[in-house]
């Protein structure tokens, strides 16, 4: 990776997440306000799935129960962040975002409904001028999403440079990807919690946790297309409607002409299919990548089944060359306790498929995981080389790991 900055150093994650929403700007009529939760309830809710942030830290939140009330906290305030109702009373909404973009040009707005009706009858303006529409179906999780993603969209190119991964989640149905934004999320928090619980330090934890993997939402072919080629060596698996805009019209193979290119390119990246057509799991088999059905009552579990198996984290399972498992690391020095008895077939099986790549950057550790995924097995000489060549790279990085906290 060209431009690619390793963070040597934990105290070097300082500089992610550039990008923060501290002020958020809530627009509800009173009676939506009563539907959505009280503010106690509602702060809650919006930080429930943001590890990273600290009571001191989390956004403050200013409700306006107007058209009149928003656009007078807009004059007098400075927001990161713009979360509106469709529906606010009496409001003209084409008249309310033209004014407040006029005062807050760069401020995102982001839209939130009941139903899809009301959603399907806003003007092209609004849409235009809009960082995201969503519709409501309580789950109260919906705003942390929001807030995530806004934030990850923002700073997912300055981090990336890092080496922060990402999941590309390919949906333009308002349905779907406001109830896989909120499940998504959720596993990722709580898998990156779960990786870093061997932390001890809060600040270096917390400071970690800013690396977690970002969630990148695209609506249409050629968007997906672009960003995985830009970043795919920042994406740990996408997951992918089948129908969707390509060449500017609905194409209902538009999914799997994306996922047949990302896995001819990468067979080893996850892919995630889902559709409300069971018929379209062939084609999923076909190309090799996973299949979940929309109308499936266990939905977000499969979803979060598929996040734990192939993302990388949890414990790194040792499969032989058939898949079965032979052992388990749980942590970096597991795993070189591990690698120095382990069957070479299954150092073959693993480094052939970049498993071990994989792993580390889930757990965060970008330097080390950027210097094996060059590495191709052709290079060495046989499976004792890569061992060598892997307990190596491990020792040394866990000993300059050290050394640092040392000095520090």
């Amino acid at each position: 990776m060209e431009n690619f900055k390793p963070i040597k150093d934990i105290y070097a994650f300082e500089k992610l997440m550039p990008f923060k929403v501290k002020n958020i700007l809530l627009i509800a009529s009173l009676y939506d306000s009563f539907l959505l939760a009280d503010d106690e309830t509602l702060n809650e809710s919006f930080f429930s799935n943001n590890p990273e942030n600290e009571v001191k830290d989390r956004p403050k939140i200013l409700r306006a129960k107007s058209q009149e009330e928003a656009l007078a906290f807009s004059d007098k305030n400075k927001f990161d962040l713009i979360i509106s109702m469709i529906q606010v009373g009496e409001s003209n909404m084409d008249f309310l975002v033209s004014q407040l973009k006029e005062k807050s040009k760069n401020t995102p707005i982001v839209f939130l409904s009941f139903n899809i009706q009301d959603i399907m009858n806003i003007s092209e303006h609004v849409k235009e001028n809009a960082s995201g529409i969503f519709l409501w179906q309580g789950d109260t999780r919906i705003f942390s999403a929001i807030i995530n993603l806004i934030e990850d969209s923002k700073n997912f190119e300055h981090d990336s440079g890092f080496g922060v991964q990402s999941v590309l989640l390919v949906e333009d149905n308002i349905k779907f990807y406001s109830i896989y934004l909120p499940v998504i999320y959720s596993e990722l928090m709580k898998q990156t919690q779960i990786v870093m619980s061997d932390e001890l330090n809060p600040v270096k934890k917390n400071l970690r946790l800013k690396a977690r993997p970002k969630i990148i939402l695209k609506n249409d072919f050629e968007s997906a297309m672009s960003l995985y080629s830009k970043y795919k060596e920042n994406i740990l698996g996408v997951i992918t409607d089948v129908e969707y805009p390509k060449d500017n019209k609905s194409d209902s193979m538009a999914g799997i002409a994306l996922a047949e290119y990302i896995k001819k390119d990468n067979p080893d990246m996850p892919v995630l299919i889902q559709s409300s057509n069971s018929a379209y799991q062939y084609h999923a088999n076909r190309i090799g990548a996973s299949f979940v059905n929309k109308n499936s009552s266990d939905l977000s579990k499969q979803i979060r089944h598929f996040i734990q198996r192939y993302f990388g984290f949890g414990d790194f399972i040792f499969s032989d060359e058939y898949g079965q498992e032979i052992a388990k690391a749980t942590d970096l020095n597991s795993m070189i306790k591990i690698l120095k008895n382990i069957p070479a077939s299954s150092i073959i099986y693993h480094a052939s498929r970049n498993h071990f790549s994989k792993w580390l950057f889930a757990r965060t550790e970008f330097e080390i995981a950027y210097n094996l995924r060059p590495k191709k097995i052709s290079e060495f000489k046989d499976a004792e080389e890569i061992r060598k060549y892997l307990l190596e790279t491990l020792h040394q990085f866990i000993y300059k790991t050290q050394l640092g906290s040392v000095l520090k």
